[in-house]
């Protein structure tokens, strides 16, 4: 079976950029990210390289996913990167969501109602005593393309002041 040669080439990135990260110096104030594979994130990569930040790509794309194409629609132009400031200090939850926003913020609503800690607003909260100011709510970035609003999520929590982020969340 013969392999389209983009597939092949991306593979070979994704190889040496996981050996590159492995022989590298393992050094503490370096920042390590790694991101989709795709045009938007080579852009940041460039840009975090600058920053002292070790950036690896992974591939998202897989036999599979070739042979059985989904196309998800949906009427909303509410897709995207989104914020929610915290109430008290200047830290800010970054997230994304293919969905209304509305729909998003209020399952964190429900989150916090159930104090799932696994939730990062939930985990701030615990942590602080703090509160969201959930009114001021915003989309950052319209995106419907999953891997570019992740790569996009990533980008703006690195620029930000943000609630760190919990497993699970």
């Amino acid at each position: 079976m013969k392999y389209a040669k983009h597939m092949l080439s991306s593979a070979r990135r994704h190889a040496r950029a996981i050996r590159e990260l492995a022989t590298a110096e393992k050094s503490s104030d370096m920042t390590r990210i790694i991101l989709p594979n795709n045009n938007t994130c080579n852009n940041i990569a460039r840009f975090l390289r600058n920053l002292a930040t070790e950036v690896a790509f992974k591939t998202s794309q897989t036999l599979g996913d070739l042979v059985r194409h989904k196309v998800r629609t949906s009427n909303t132009g509410e897709r995207g990167v989104y914020s929610i400031p915290c109430r008290v200090c200047d830290k800010v939850y970054i997230g994304e969501t293919g969905r209304e926003l509305k729909e998003r913020i209020k399952e964190h609503k429900y989150a916090m109602s159930r104090y799932n800690t696994n939730n990062t607003c939930v985990a701030h909260r615990s942590h602080t005593g703090h509160v969201m100011k959930w009114e001021n709510a915003k989309i950052l970035n319209k995106e419907a393309d999953l891997k570019r609003r992740k790569c996009l999520e990533a980008a703006v929590i690195i620029c930000s002041s943000t609630i760190a982020k919990h497993s699970g969340s």
